[in-house]
């Protein structure tokens, strides 16, 4: 597949600022590929985005800067033909990062210096960084192992009940750039990792449960290394 996007920002700031001007155009220029790959079994999936545009850095109001910025997304899943249907997959994604954006890897305050390009990737849509620790991808790369599997398939009631876990590792693009967590300014690339766990039962045709816990360990790049850890229970009914 192959896509386009372009966004013109017409947001009406709320107020006017003399020292800032917040107006961020960007197109996405994307290419990708999904489907088997050797095996039958084994699915794969990869995404590549060119971004380009024009923002403000910080602290400007006259003059635009340039926005070079790159991610890419690669998955390989395999599905067992066993007893309970067991699950393993694999993800890396990357975003690329800008070396002098000093607090924000995605926001206008704290990010762009004047007079550089914009390099740091600000995405739309939506993937899986993690539950407790969810970042953006810009300047990251993302390592993800999962396995999820049907344990009690073999009873009734919880034949759709799937649990599974995930963990991430998570790095800097460029070392001395900030992330998308304001707190993760030192200039080291470990960021962190998470454990995540979670069951998905569909316990009739129109009523699924959700359940799902993440931990996450800060690494040498956040001022804090205290875990933070969330917690999500969900009931979904459909008519």
């Amino acid at each position: 597949f192959v896509y386009y996007l372009c966004q013109s920002d017409h947001t009406e700031e709320w107020s006017e600022e003399w020292f800032q001007e917040y107006n961020y155009d960007s197109s996405y220029l994307g290419v990708g590929s999904t489907g088997s790959l050797l095996l039958p079994n084994l699915r794969y999936s990869c995404e590549f985005a060119f971004e380009s545009g024009r923002s403000f850095a910080w602290g400007s109001t006259d003059r635009r800067e340039e926005i070079h910025a790159m991610a890419a997304d690669a998955l390989l899943e395999y599905f067992f033909q066993a007893p309970t249907h067991p699950r393993v997959s694999f993800e890396y994604l990357w975003g690329s990062g800008d070396s002098d954006r000093p607090f924000s890897g995605s926001a206008t305050l704290g990010g762009n210096q004047a007079g550089t390009d914009d390099e740091s990737f600000n995405a739309f849509g939506f993937r899986d960084t993690g539950l407790a620790f969810a970042p953006r991808i810009a300047n990251l790369h993302i390592w993800q192992l999962g396995v999820s599997a049907l344990p009690l398939e073999h009873i009734d009631l919880f034949r759709k009940m799937e649990l599974g876990t995930k963990v991430y590792f998570y790095s800097k693009h460029k070392s001395g750039g900030a992330i998308s967590d304001p707190t993760a300014f030192k200039s080291s690339s470990w960021v962190g990792w998470e454990w995540d766990v979670f069951c998905n039962w569909r316990i009739t045709s129109d009523v699924s449960m959700t359940v799902r816990y993440g931990v996450f360990q800060p690494g040498a790049a956040f001022i804090s290394q205290d875990c933070r850890q969330f917690f999500y229970a969900g009931l979904t009914y459909s008519f």
